[in-house]
C-alpha cells in the first residue's frame, strides 16, 4: 500500500523541489522598481502567498526583513521605518510602515535626486 501511495504521489505531485526553488528565487529577487510602495507591499504579499501554498514558509521576521531590504531605500530611510514598527520586523508592521511613510515614493536613487 506504501508503494501504491508513493507511485501516486509522485504522479500527481510530482518533485516539488524545482517549483519551490523558483518561488523563494522569486521572493528573494523580487525588488520594488517603479511601482507604488502600496502595489509593491502587495505584490510581495502574492509571492509569499504562492509559497504558502505549496506548505512552504518564510518566518514572518524574515519576510519583513526581505520586504524592507527589497524595498529601494537608503539606510536612513530604512532606520525611519524601523523606529516607526518600534525595531519590529513582522511582515505586517514593515508594510504598513513602508505605505504610511512612503506612499508614493519614486525609485530614483539619492544621487539622481539631488542632479535634479
Amino acid at each position: 500500500m506504501a508503494t501504491i501511495k508513493i507511485l501516486l504521489d509522485k504522479l500527481y505531485y510530482g518533485d516539488q523541489t524545482a517549483a519551490i526553488s523558483a518561488n523563494v528565487a522569486n521572493i528573494l529577487d523580487y525588488k520594488r522598481g517603479k511601482s507604488s510602495m502600496r502595489d509593491y507591499c502587495n505584490e510581495f504579499r502574492n509571492r509569499f502567498q504562492v509559497l504558502d501554498q505549496r506548505g512552504e514558509a518564510f518566518p514572518v521576521r524574515t519576510r519583513g526583513h526581505i520586504l524592507l531590504s527589497n524595498a529601494g531605500l537608503t539606510e536612513d530611510q530604512q532606520a525611519l521605518v524601523m523606529a516607526t514598527t518600534g525595531r519590529g520586523l513582522s511582515f505586517i508592521a514593515i508594510s504598513d510602515a513602508l505605505t504610511l511613510l512612503f506612499p508614493s515614493l519614486s525609485s530614483t536613487t539619492p544621487t539622481d535626486t539631488q542632479s535634479s
